[in-house]
């Protein structure tokens, strides 16, 4: 999954990861990827475990598929915020290897506070509509594929994952593109604001543009949801044990 994401960005700022391959430039920023990807996780569990429980009010009640998709859509929104500060500092590393530590004071020293969130806006678009997919739409998929077509867990594991994680990515990838393109050149040398870099993209390749390395990212998106619903209950278990007594 680290190498289709080093992949990703690469082809979405023009970058051609294969010339030359050095195997070791796949994992520059991986400190602040697990990082990342393993606290914004957590929390967009939670927060749209919270988001669930304010909707119910605290009635124990199953969700409808609505509530649970509305829920994961707003969770994945409010978590773009730090993803957008993370991220940040793994595309710069990812494009110049500069350190953990480093990079962050590199961006303040040159752009102030303000360029440490540089793509928070497309961040928390693109964030809202990936949790979406994994927290909403996989699962209810998978549910409805158990119960009106009788498919086994595991089968409907697998159509879940697989179509939670086209959606998600299909429907956020340009969000993604622009993002990974403004963090990529933090000065705006040759992608500005949100506008700008959108309107370069296309003059640049039409709407292709804005599904750059969409590929990298669908199939790393479609392994998140199957590995996320199949840990999902077991972990529940253990750290809530009163709701499946």
């Amino acid at each position: 999954m680290r190498r289709q994401l080093y992949f990703k960005v690469c082809t979405q700022q023009r970058i051609n990861p294969f010339k030359p391959f050095v195997l070791k430039n796949c994992y520059r920023g991986l400190a602040v990827s697990c990082i990342n990807m393993g606290g914004l996780t957590g929390l967009q569990f939670w927060l749209s475990g919270a988001i669930q429980k304010a909707i119910t009010g605290g009635e124990d009640r199953a969700l409808t598929a609505t509530e649970e998709m509305g829920s994961a859509l707003l969770g994945g929104m409010i978590s773009g915020v730090p993803c957008a500060n993370m991220e940040l500092v793994m595309t710069q590393q990812m494009r110049f290897g500069t350190s953990l530590f480093g990079t962050p004071a590199m961006i303040l020293k040159e752009k102030g506070v303000p360029g440490l969130f540089r793509g928070t806006v497309t961040s928390v678009g693109r964030e809202g509509v990936f949790t979406l997919g994994y927290l909403g739409v996989g699962p209810a998929m998978t549910t409805a594929c158990e119960k009106s077509y009788g498919m086994s867990s595991g089968v409907a594991s697998v159509v879940g994952a697989i179509g939670g994680g086209v959606l998600a990515s299909v429907l956020s990838h340009p969000m993604d593109t622009i993002k990974t393109c403004m963090q990529g050149h933090i000065h705006g040398e040759n992608y500005g604001s949100i506008v700008q870099t959108g309107s370069k993209l296309y003059k640049e390749g039409g709407v292709g543009a804005f599904y750059r390395g969409v590929g990298w990212r669908t199939s790393r998106l479609i392994c998140l949801v199957f590995i996320i619903n199949a840990i999902k209950e077991p972990v529940a278990k253990v750290m809530y044990p009163h709701h499946f007594a």
